[in-house]
């Protein structure tokens, strides 16, 4: 008889015979549930509805009657409108605070008593006696909804707050000091807290710094802050600013913002507003003024960007050869003529002549140079500067390496040609060789063009993964559609069509939140949108579409990613009356900013903005402009 054991049929289960791994993830689990359902709560604000905007218009009207020492007029029912949350009044006056008050009331008739109240005592007591009162502007905050916040780490706390929309506020035990909008984005807290990579932007809110001017504001020792129970939270506000003889406006970022465009009519006007701006900035010696500031109406950055002069002056010469606006042909000349007195040199042993003073030079100052000359040359054929347009080509021809690509650093006194690479320059050197082949018409030139346009669409992404991502590529789709027909391939069309797509991932829709406005490229919900990625991309996908009307293949969902693009600069764009927190609003109208986390006006984000306004108005005149 054979006493062998019978097989096993089942085998011990994994999680028997590894108890510390089942354990383990049943630990990891439960701690990402638990994780999420508190990041859900603490990110999840629901805003509630702020007085429909009649009424608001009535309750400024009785602010306006206190302020000015006549009986406030009557609510009628909106009286018993009941408000969301506490409500701040300020009046501005010439971009300063002259009144500012947060009241607590349950209905829109008492807060009209409570502020009419304080602005009546604020008027006995003289502060309203220097001021031009029909110049000053009510501003009303209206809190529609607040959340607790996760406070560690610090880094998550300051990305809780949605930048330009959310307010601080530290709750104690017996007050809750705020920081409004406004006041962070004056305070420059915004996308100031986590270094960016290039380090030229930050993100978050500076939390440590918010928390310190909250505690500062209440006046109560250090030693109270335990005693104090703080707790940090983000709240919502509506925001609505007084314009006399018209209905108020929804302010978003400090700002009044614009309504879409209806017709390419309205892209021309902004792009010559962008022509009155710049020519406002240029100094008597052609030099621009590099940006200006309008919450302190003065310049932001004292320092200077000479390939960014050679773009202004590209677009005001693109713009008098779009329009034939002579204020835009004088201010292209003028800047030119700084170049070529104050800049312009020879680079021996290098051939012909380069562009920028010390022992370096590079090739984006040179190329926008030859971009703005020949685009003058091409408006006004005056022959002004053909002569330093040759003698600038031949030493950017002479940057060319045999592959195709640029150098982009030259070191004059040492002949050494450095091996870093810099962002746009190789595309600025491509749309430079063939706008000087337009005026100079050197057949040799094509050559170039052809190996720059080659290696910048096809051998520059020849490398693992590069089919999940692009760099900032609007000069060379725009330098691929400049020079057709004479250079042309299929390769070019399909790189920026593709480039195009990729962008498209990034684009926002009509109310998509949470700023509400299609067009922005948005690449995650923690940085703000900003104009000038919006407005170079735009001169890129503009290029796309004609170089692929051009080749018989129009594609209509690179135009339409155009539409909502422009729409999104119209929108932000300054007009004459921005925002009452600027002193002088004027000053930046015609301007545009950097974003909304962002008011400095820089020249070039003019420059890419008309750009793409100018060639946006060349193919959407039959085109539906408004939002859906």
């Amino acid at each position: 008889m054979n006493d062998a054991h019978p097989a096993r049929t089942t085998a011990t289960p994994w999680w028997r015979r590894r108890p510390w791994l089942r354990d383990g993830l049943a630990a990891w689990a439960a701690i990402t549930l638990l994780g999420s359902i508190a990041v859900t709560r603490c990110a999840r604000l629901d805003p509630a509805e702020p007085p429909p905007p009649e009424q608001v218009a009535a309750l400024l009207a009785a602010l306006r009657d206190a302020a000015e020492g006549r009986v406030p007029g009557d609510l009628g029912q909106a009286a018993r409108t009941p408000l969301p949350g506490p409500v701040r009044v300020l009046l501005w006056h010439d971009g300063l605070p002259a009144f500012r008050h947060e009241f607590e009331a349950p209905t829109l008739g008492e807060l009209a008593d409570q502020a009419a109240r304080a602005l009546g005592e604020a008027r006995a007591a003289g502060r309203f006696e220097k001021l031009e009162l029909a110049r000053a502007r009510f501003h009303l905050s209206f809190v529609v909804g607040e959340q607790a916040i996760l406070e560690w780490p610090v880094l998550a706390a300051s990305a809780s707050f949605v930048t330009t929309l959310d307010g601080v506020a530290l709750r104690l035990a017996d007050q809750t000091p705020r920081l409004y909008p406004d006041d962070l984005l004056r305070a420059r807290m915004y996308s100031a807290f986590l270094p960016l990579p290039g380090g030229q932007m930050k993100a978050g809110l500076d939390v440590p710094r918010a928390v310190e001017s909250l505690w500062l504001g209440t006046h109560l020792p250090d030693e109270a802050w335990d005693e104090q129970h703080p707790s940090l939270r983000r709240f919502r506000t509506a925001e609505f600013v007084e314009r006399p003889g018209h209905p108020p406006e929804r302010l978003v970022a400090g700002r009044i913002l614009n309504p879409p465009p209806r017709s390419v009519d309205d892209y021309r006007a902004a792009a010559l507003d962008g022509v009155r701006w710049l020519d406002r900035m240029l100094q008597p010696n052609g030099r621009f003024q590099y940006d200006y500031d309008p919450l302190a109406d003065a310049p932001f950055d004292f320092g200077y960007s000479l390939p960014r002069h050679a773009g202004a002056a590209y677009f005001l010469a693109f713009a008098h050869r779009k329009t034939g606006d002579p204020t835009a042909r004088a201010a292209a000349a003028r800047a030119l003529d700084y170049v070529v007195e104050r800049e312009l040199r020879d680079c021996n042993p290098a051939p012909g002549r380069c562009v920028g003073q010390g022992g370096v030079v590079d090739a984006g100052s040179t190329a926008l140079t030859v971009v703005a000359m020949a685009e003058y040359e091409r408006g006004t054929h005056e022959g002004k500067y053909l002569e330093p347009l040759r003698q600038i080509t031949e030493f950017l021809v002479w940057l060319q390496e045999p592959n195709g690509d640029f150098v982009h650093l030259y070191d004059v006194t040492q002949n050494r040609r450095f091996p870093d690479r810099l962002l746009y320059y190789s595309g600025e050197a491509a749309l430079a060789l063939v706008e000087a082949y337009r005026v100079l018409q050197d057949p040799d030139l094509l050559d170039r063009v052809r190996a720059a346009l080659d290696f910048l669409t096809t051998e520059n992404w020849s490398f693992f993964g590069s089919a999940y991502f692009y760099g900032e590529e609007h000069w060379t789709c725009i330098a691929a559609f400049e020079a057709f027909p004479e250079v042309q391939s299929d390769a070019y069309l399909e790189f920026c069509e593709e480039f195009a797509a990729f962008l498209r991932e990034m684009q926002t829709e009509e109310g998509e939140p949470p700023f509400g406005f299609e067009g922005a490229y948005v690449v995650t919900p923690f940085l703000a949108p900003r104009t000038t990625p919006v407005a170079g991309r735009t001169e890129a996908t503009v290029a796309t579409y004609k170089l692929g009307a051009a080749m018989g293949r129009p594609n209509l969902v690179v135009l339409e990613q155009v539409r909502r693009s422009l729409s999104f600069l119209i929108r932000l764009r300054y007009a004459p009356d921005a925002s009452p927190l600027f002193p002088r609003p004027d000053r930046a109208a015609g301007g545009m900013p950097g974003g909304f986390d962002d008011p400095v006006v820089r020249i070039d984000y003019v420059q890419h903005a008309g750009n793409a306004l100018l060639g946006g108005a060349d193919i959407l005149a039959d085109y539906e402009l408004a939002p859906p």
